[in-house]
């Protein structure tokens, strides 16, 4: 889209520039040179009073405020720059502290905390607006595209499958805050959220004034209990059970949808509570599906913890190093995206892995590796051509000792379930849940600690970014009756341009194989070196 741009509205000057600029204007009513000025007065906010005064004779020639009013209706009518600059800060995820260093660095009045906050409020409105708006069409195209793929089932037209995870304020299961969200596999839409808060700032500090168990408290909580930040009580390790609870049983209510298939990291009872629950009926049953890269991070620690506790490791051959161990891990997530949804075939490609590696030239185990003079088995392949096979000891990259082996053999039937390959057919990940919490986070800090209201707001803004773009914005800027300008439209169609550009980009063939090989390359060296260095750090080891 082009853009004609007209002259900017808003401009960071200093008032000497101005003065500079008025000295040349003669004072109309005693013709004075150089005497009209700019003078300011009490601050309200961003916006500073002007007004244009005659040293010389001390006419006052007009004033004027350095910001217009927001056309709300309000009275007093706000200010468009308080509200524009509280809407910037609570964007990219700042707070009052980062005004008050803004202001001080820059030398300008700040604004009052309270005014911040007020002003903060309102702009979490409208954003949480904004975002609910965004999901309710969100719900519509995905009924939309049911429609067109099962034409004339219209009972089954809203049953879809989503991929859910929770996420956390704070590392180490000790947080007040967390976030579940749940998004459609298909459009790669998020369909609905959930934040849940165990603390609120309001009863702390009533309880410290009153004591928790005064009159005095109780009497001030029925009048704050509408306004209160917790809403849930538990362990911060049970908020995803809970929040799935909350978000199966509303679906239907919320945006007409059904939740019939839960893509889930198998990390919490999430999936077993909304079994229990029921939110359809007993008659329509929930069906599980298992992230691919949760299973193959599982697969790897599984095979270090086990090369740990039963010293596999070591310099040796057939020794279960920490590099070998991430190959294994590699070609088990290979094993599972190469079966072609096969679960049988998944399982046999599963061992196939395991008995290639501690194969030899004496007690060759290749009746699993797939046959053919394509296979990644070099015996395989030499029988496909008639051949007769080469060394084991040159061919064989990655060898395990049979002890070593026959060690693994648990973790391989484990990882090898038939009901948690059958789990994994679809080959499908978390990577949307990942991303959507990249984006929480990053208008949103994990290292300071919030309150849920502003934890609402950045929850709300990083899914009116996920589901619409940075055009989102523009219309929390119009319900906050902020006008909006070419620079701003072309602000945001620019975002989504470069956006939209490395999505592109990074989903390429040759993008993607180049990422995959430099983190395995990565890995391998890291692993690499710590097997070479040995122990170097364990907490109170030395």
């Amino acid at each position: 889209m082009l853009y004609l741009f007209t002259a900017p509205q808003w401009c960071i000057i200093d008032i000497t520039k101005i003065n500079e600029l008025l000295g040349n204007i003669n004072c109309p009513h005693c013709q004075c040179n150089k005497t009209v000025h700019v003078t300011t007065g009490n601050h309200k906010g961003f916006a500073l009073p002007l007004t244009l005064i005659c040293s010389h004779c001390g006419l006052q020639l007009g004033s004027t405020y350095s910001s217009p009013v927001l056309a709300t209706g309000t009275n007093p009518q706000p200010f468009a720059i308080n509200d524009i600059m509280v809407l910037l800060f609570n964007h990219l995820g700042l707070g009052y502290t980062a005004v008050k260093e803004f202001c001080g660095i820059l030398g300008i009045p700040a604004m009052h905390v309270k005014t911040f906050q007020e002003k903060e409020r309102k702009v979490i409105e409208k954003t949480v607006e904004v975002a609910n708006a965004i999901l309710r069409k969100s719900a519509n195209i995905i009924r939309t595209m049911n429609r067109a793929t099962n034409p004339g089932d219209e009972e089954n037209n809203a049953c879809i499958t989503v991929s859910f995870d929770g996420t956390w304020q704070k590392r180490g299961h000790a947080s007040m805050h967390g976030v579940a969200a749940v998004i459609d596999v298909v459009t790669g839409l998020v369909v609905d959220y959930e934040v849940l808060s165990m603390y609120c700032h309001s009863c702390s500090c009533k309880k410290a004034q009153l004591g928790a168990d005064s009159p005095a408290f109780t009497a001030w909580y029925v009048e704050h209990r509408d306004d209160c930040s917790i809403n849930y009580h538990g362990s911060s390790n049970a908020m995803e059970v809970e929040a799935a609870k909350r978000l199966w049983g509303r679906s239907v209510q919320t945006n007409g949808l059904q939740y019939t298939g839960m893509l889930g990291d198998g990390d919490s009872k999430a999936y077993q509570a909304v079994v229990e629950l029921q939110p359809y009926g007993p008659h329509i049953k929930i069906v599980r599906e298992e992230c691919v890269n949760h299973a193959h991070k599982r697969m790897g620690t599984a095979l270090l913890k086990l090369a740990k506790e039963k010293k596999l490791g070591g310099r040796g051959r057939g020794r279960l190093t920490k590099d070998k161990a991430i190959r294994l891990q590699h070609y088990y997530r290979y094993a599972i995206t190469a079966s072609g949804g096969d679960a049988d075939n998944m399982r046999d490609r599963v061992w196939a892995t395991l008995f290639h590696c501690m194969s030899t030239d004496e007690e060759p185990h290749h009746t699993r590796c797939p046959p053919g003079t394509d296979s990644w088995c070099f015996f395989q392949r030499a029988l496909a051509k008639d051949e007769e096979p080469p060394s084991h000891e040159v061919h064989i990259k990655h060898p395990l000792a049979h002890d070593v082996a026959e060690a693994m053999v648990p973790v391989y039937r484990h990882m090898s379930d038939p009901n948690l390959l059958k789990r994994l057919t679809k080959g499908k990940t978390q990577n949307s849940n990942e991303s959507l919490h990249n984006v929480i986070w990053s208008r949103c800090s994990k290292t300071v600690f919030v309150s849920r209201r502003k934890l609402q707001g950045a929850v709300a803004r990083a899914v009116g970014s996920f589901n619409a773009g940075a055009s989102h914005l523009t219309e929390v800027m119009e319900l906050l009756a902020i006008e909006v300008n070419e620079l701003n439209l072309a602000f945001v169609d620019e975002c989504d341009r470069q956006r939209l550009v490395k999505a592109e980009l990074a989903n390429t063939s040759s993008a993607k194989k180049e990422r995959k090989s430099r983190g395995e390359e990565r890995k391998r060296r890291r692993a690499h070196d710590e097997d070479q260095e040995g122990p170097s750090y364990v907490a109170g080891g030395f």
